[in-house]
């Protein structure tokens, strides 16, 4: 084997000081969400989802779970993607925050909630657990639920038949058709359902028709900012991708997109 390709964190610190081996790691267009069904109470509380994301600890998950081959995000838009906007400052890591919110909403003890996870994304599941230890300090106590894949598309996705769950969402080239999930096309989304914001509505139709960079810049930093505020998801982080190779092997890179190029890669 000369290359791996999509190599885990775990392997690739195993490898990190092996003779002969080469890792190449850089952020992709992806990013990790804690998605949110807001039919279902607590979380129909904007107070509730914004003490869910204050209890977020990014930088924690990102040490345990992707052992630092990750990059904090606080938008559905991964940070290499065009007019991504860091929006990680909304919701800061700040517990007792969190609690203070949870007891004005009526959860002063806190309250119980299901996580449902893809059993077969193993990246998730440790999420899942690193979550739940760090909700359980402000007093949300979550139970792990493990499911199979096509049962995760079936129920969750398809029914949005669950109360949390965790997740890699895929960017687009244009900011456009990543973020429509938001706006009036899709209020039937898995985590869209019973929650609009006719203000970004709005941005994300002149986002969709107007050409200018600059313009569009500012559309979709406003629309990331209200997708934030709202808590509609907590952004957790952008895994990065990983390529391990012999130093035999030149002519390989990463690009964001989720591709790999092979074009000018050769062993020597």
């Amino acid at each position: 084997v000369d290359v791996i390709v999509e190599a885990t964190p775990e392997l690739a610190q195993s490898l990190s000081d092996s003779p002969g081996i080469r890792i190449l790691s850089a952020p992709q267009d992806l990013v990790q969400v804690l998605a949110i069904n807001k039919t279902r109470a607590p979380f129909d509380s904007l107070a509730v989802r914004q003490a869910l994301a204050l209890a977020v600890d990014r930088e924690e998950l990102i040490k345990l779970v992707a052992l630092n081959y990750a990059s904090p995000v606080g938008s559905h838009l991964a940070p290499t993607a065009p007019y991504y906007a860091d929006m990680t400052w909304v919701y800061p890591h700040d517990p007792e925050r969190a609690k203070a919110l949870l007891a004005e909403s009526g959860y002063p003890e806190g309250f119980s909630a299901v996580l449902t996870l893809p059993a077969n994304y193993i990246f998730h599941v440790r999420t899942g657990e690193v979550l739940a230890s760090q909700l359980a300090k402000v007093g949300i106590n979550l139970r792990l639920e493990l499911v199979d894949w096509p049962t995760w598309l079936e129920r969750v996705y398809g029914q949005a038949d669950f109360d949390l769950t965790v997740i890699g969402h895929v960017g687009r080239l244009d900011p456009a058709w990543t973020l429509h999930y938001y706006g009036p096309a899709r209020p039937d989304y898995y985590f869209r359902r019973d929650w609009e914001n006719p203000e970004l509505n709005e941005l994300l139709r002149l986002g969709a028709t107007i050409a200018d960079p600059k313009i569009r810049q500012s559309i979709y930093t406003v629309a990331q900012y209200l997708i934030a505020k709202d808590v509609v998801n907590v952004f957790l982080q952008a895994p990065h991708k990983i390529l391990i190779f012999r130093d035999n092997v030149r002519g390989l890179k990463l690009i964001p997109l989720y591709a790999l190029p092979l074009g000018e890669a050769e062993k020597i």
